[in-house]
């Protein structure tokens, strides 16, 4: 339903999308130059305005609530040089900005003075392909539109349903059946049967890192707040087992936050050891509490199989006293 200004294609390369065009005048100052005769849905066009409004709400104490709006904290200002053309100040410099505005979501600038962004969890208003149709509070499956005015048009379908199915394998019955013609993230043990049933699969790598993050920081008591604690942590993690086993090899194991095709990686940094013995070590040189509970609050059905992830790293840890 929604454009941003800027694209992340599949090789971690910034592309054009409301914005065809942008520089660094200055190390503070950037131009970007916006898509012409672009639509949104309610019959606004796409104009400098809308792109300065959508980040002035992103800065608001309003919007400051919204994930994207910790994209923006480095914006000191927005000017128009013409309709189709902005000039973004930044407080300091910002090499990746365009890189940034692939979360710059851009919302019609009159509605949103008109109406207030409650509106949008309603009736939502955006310049992409579909439009919403119907939330399908009764039915539980959400109805969308093709949007002709749309700069990316859809050619070949009209209307769109999407349906909630928390698991693996009842997306899959329901393709077998017919009820639905794409499902997403299927788990990794079901897609050879998805291709025994003659469906086409495609496959991409996700710029995504699982993890499991702690507050240490202003929580000094906490088991972990000792570095060499979660470096033993790590080292009893079989990740060769998780990549093998549970993704069939087709996961990448990770040494960093950030994944390869991610601003920020670095390739020289590798994968921890799987070394439990080593782990066992360190705990007892920092005179770790092994009578004292780690307690980790997971959330599941992100990714195929990530409880089974979670399952694995828990019987790690308790195999190194944990």
């Amino acid at each position: 339903m929604y454009d941003t200004l800027t694209h992340i294609d599949k090789q971690g390369r910034v592309r054009p999308e409301l914005a065809m065009s942008w520089e660094s005048e200055t190390p503070l100052r950037w131009i970007f130059r916006l898509r012409p005769n672009v639509k949104f849905h309610n019959g606004e066009d796409l104009t400098a305005e809308a792109v300065i409004d959508s980040i002035a709400f992103l800065k608001s104490e309003e919007g400051s609530k919204f994930y994207t709006a910790s994209e923006v904290l480095n914006i000191a200002e927005v000017e128009e040089i013409d309709p189709l053309t902005i000039a973004i100040t930044t407080l300091k410099p910002d090499p990746i900005l365009p890189r940034r505005a692939n979360l710059l979501w851009v919302l019609p600038p009159l509605l949103l003075a008109e109406s207030g962004i409650e509106h949008f969890s309603q009736e939502p208003v955006g310049t992409g392909s579909f439009r919403l149709a119907d939330w399908g509070v009764t039915s539980g499956a959400a109805e969308f539109e093709a949007f002709p005015a749309s700069w990316r048009a859809p050619t070949a379908i009209d209307k769109l349903t999407i349906f909630i199915m928390q698991e693996s394998i009842t997306r899959l019955q329901a393709l077998r059946s017919g009820q639905v013609h794409v499902a997403e993230q299927m788990s990794v043990d079901l897609v050879s049967e998805a291709g025994d049933d003659n469906l086409l699969l495609y496959e991409r790598v996700a710029p995504n890192v699982a993890g499991v993050a702690f507050r240490v920081i202003g929580n000094e008591e906490s088991p972990v707040a000792d570095q060499r604690v979660r470096q033993a942590m790590n080292l009893a993690i079989d990740r060769d087992l998780i990549v093998n086993q549970i993704y069939r090899g087709k996961a990448i194991a990770a040494g960093q936050g950030a994944a390869p095709m991610v601003n920020g990686h670095n390739p020289d940094v590798e994968p921890w050891p799987y070394d439990p013995e080593r782990a066992r070590q360190v705990l007892d040189a920092v005179g770790f509490d092994f009578s004292r509970p780690i307690n980790i609050r997971i959330a599941t059905g992100i990714s195929g199989n990530d409880d089974l992830i979670y399952q694995i790293i828990a019987q790690n840890l308790r195999s190194i006293g944990i």
